[in-house]
């Protein structure tokens, strides 16, 4: 049973670890701003919008649900609840991914947008989606520190390093941003799928 000690030592991990977050994506950001001058950060702005923008859209709500309604089927040991509000989810949200990402890059193709990034910029949409998804369901089998860590702290440090340690060009910074999403989106898989078995 959880005690009003455990209670308040996961509202100040969460606060440590929501606020590390916070802190790492203003330096990430500030170290655009200064390797990468003003159209860098134009770009960084534009994708960090664009990933709040899809997550809003292709969620439709259902990362909220997920919290609660997988807390209270993995409580109870109902692991067929468990997966199948896992799987209305990504049925109802995924399609909405694609639709987002198409959208997206047409969208910046036609208005040449940030011309020859357009592939790029709108393949951050699904492992945002997906990241997000996990850390709910992540959220809801109470893994909390994990989901925090997936949303916003291991993408941010690792971009962080490399742009302390190198001088990457804005297509390099954009390709590596990409790839470093798209890895902690696997993570994220395998952790929910250990994490649920």
């Amino acid at each position: 049973m959880l005690t009003l000690k455990d209670f308040n030592k996961n509202i100040l991990t969460a606060f440590s670890l929501r606020g590390l977050s916070a802190f790492l994506i203003f330096l990430l950001h500030q170290q655009i701003s200064i390797k990468l001058g003003s159209t860098g950060s134009g770009i960084f702005g534009v994708m960090a919008s664009i990933q709040a923008l899809s997550v809003v859209f292709s969620s439709l709500g259902y990362n909220e649900s997920i919290v609660k309604y997988i807390a209270q089927s993995y409580a109870n040991k109902d692991t067929y609840s468990t997966s199948l509000i896992i799987k209305t989810s990504r049925l109802k949200t995924y399609p909405l991914a694609i639709i987002s990402t198409l959208f997206v890059f047409c969208y910046l193709y036609w208005t040449h947008s940030f011309l020859g990034l357009p592939i790029q910029i709108s393949l951050i949409i699904f492992p945002s989606v997906y990241i997000e998804q996990n850390s709910a369901i992540l959220r809801g089998v109470g893994f909390f520190q994990m989901s925090w860590i997936l949303l916003g702290i291991i993408t941010p440090s690792l971009m962080l390093v490399v742009l302390l340690v190198s001088n990457t060009l804005l297509s390099e910074t954009i390709n590596l941003y990409l790839i470093f999403n798209w890895l902690v989106m696997f993570l994220s898989f395998f952790l929910v799928k250990k994490k649920l078995l």
